[in-house]
């Protein structure tokens, strides 16, 4: 039974790269319309043709978003490591999970911050799903701040929302793949982070209450 369960995950699997991988194709080539529409100023005509084009794209986004995060989840791929600035990954991370959000930000980041040894795509993939995952939970006037620093021989990232927080019956349930408290949320993003945290040699902690917001600490290790 165990190994009849093991082939059926294993199926599962590579049936949901398989998906995730073709899905892209359709996906590129609707962006790539939107995009010729946008070069072709149909915006102009009409306020709402902008504002649709504008939703189509945050969609497009978000499915791309889900798809790389599924990729991720079920073929994962061991770190490509190599010496990186954390604060460039983040901040590249803040400008782009944020583009469209009126999520206030604050940003707190220790001088002279070392070189670490780590996966970029990974360790930004990371950020980008815990940005998104903080906002998600904030209403429209939601403030995130960040703090970054080195500490007992780690670099640690903070972010603090002041979004609803997390129950103490699903604190240990956030990492679980397919667990989401969110509808339009499929539930791996975090899985992924906790996946490519570990990967890279740190850890995720989470400090919670209702109500209060929540604090997601990266931590990763300075050698």
């Amino acid at each position: 039974m165990g190994n009849n369960n093991h082939d059926k995950l294993a199926v599962i699997s590579e049936v949901a790269a398989e998906a995730a991988h073709e899905m892209r194709t359709p996906l590129t080539a609707i962006k790539n319309s939107i995009y010729f529409l946008q070069m072709a100023g149909i915006e102009g005509h009409n306020p709402k043709i902008a504002q649709h084009v504008s939703l189509i794209n945050e969609k497009l986004d978000q499915c791309v978003r889900m798809l790389t995060n599924l990729q991720s989840f079920v073929q994962p791929t061991k770190p490509i490591k190599k010496e990186s600035k954390i604060d460039d990954i983040l901040t590249d991370s803040l400008t782009v999970s944020l583009a469209n959000s009126n999520v206030k930000v604050t940003t707190e980041f220790q001088k002279d911050m070392p070189l670490v040894k780590i996966d970029p795509f990974q360790i930004r993939q990371t950020f980008d799903n815990i940005i998104r995952n903080a906002a998600d939970s904030m209403a429209s006037e939601g403030k995130l701040a960040i703090t970054m620093k080195t500490e007992a021989g780690f670099v640690v990232v903070e972010f603090k929302d002041n979004g609803a927080g997390i129950s103490p019956e699903n604190m240990d349930k956030i990492f679980l793949p397919l667990f989401s408290t969110t509808p339009h949320n499929i539930g791996i993003g975090l899985a992924v982070c906790d996946q490519f945290v570990r990967a890279n040699g740190g850890k995720i902690e989470v400090e919670s209450k209702v109500g209060e917001g929540a604090l997601f600490r990266v931590k990763l290790p300075l050698k």
